[in-house]
């Protein structure tokens, strides 16, 4: 009986043991996270002030103030001598004068300069055209007339160019005709290349290329 009573009591102050240990350990733990929970609590707070806390603002700088220098007075000089009215107008007639004077002599240059250019056009115009040949046998029949007055201006107009122009006359119908010929090519394309060249030259569309007899040939050839 004895016996049992001590193992009796002994598992009893295990019991008890045992009970405080396990108390013990819960305070501990609860203790600890307690401590925890305030120490992340705390720093929540500082976090927040952190954030809510307004940045310093840097006073303003006061405005600088210029200092103003007042302007000397310019020393008053002696007052210019006013022109007279009848100055001006002297002077805007002589140099009117000068300029009517120094556009004549352009005027004239001018003119000079573009007389030799067209000559030298007209001549170039010339020169390419075939030479008359002085044994050819083809002729450009340009226009005819009914009065021998207008196939004279022409022929003087050919003439004045460097062509051999002649007239010759026929009768038709009754009536009377002056032809006005230029002459004498070795072949009958250099003949049409002249007609072609005095027709719109001389604005005579009707200009043809003929042969003309020996005895026009001899008679009006150079």
């Amino acid at each position: 009986m004895a016996l049992l009573t001590v193992s009796g009591g002994n598992r009893a102050y295990n019991i008890i043991l045992i009970l405080l240990l396990i108390g013990g350990g819960v305070l501990l733990w609860l203790l600890l996270s307690s401590e925890e929970a305030t120490r992340m609590e705390q720093e929540k707070i500082t976090k927040r002030i952190r954030v809510v806390a307004p940045e310093k603002v840097k006073p303003a700088e006061p405005p600088k103030v210029q200092k103003q220098v007042a302007a000397k007075p310019k020393p008053a000089g002696k007052p210019e001598k006013a022109e007279s009215p009848a100055e001006p107008v002297k002077k805007s007639v002589a140099v009117a004068k000068e300029k009517k004077v120094a556009a004549k002599p352009a005027a004239v240059e001018k003119g000079v300069k573009k007389k030799p250019e067209a000559k030298a056009q007209k001549k170039k115009k010339v020169a390419q055209l075939p030479h008359p040949a002085t044994d050819g046998n083809w002729a450009v029949h340009l226009a005819s007339f009914r009065t021998l007055k207008e196939a004279q201006q022409l022929t003087a107009q050919l003439k004045k160019a460097g062509y051999n122009a002649y007239i010759t006359e026929f009768v038709k119908d009754g009536i009377k005709w002056h032809r006005v010929r230029v002459g004498f090519y070795g072949s009958k394309e250099d003949a049409k290349k002249v007609a072609k060249a005095l027709s719109k030259r001389y604005n005579k569309p009707g200009a043809w290329v003929v042969k003309p007899s020996k005895t026009e040939i001899l008679k009006h050839i150079k």
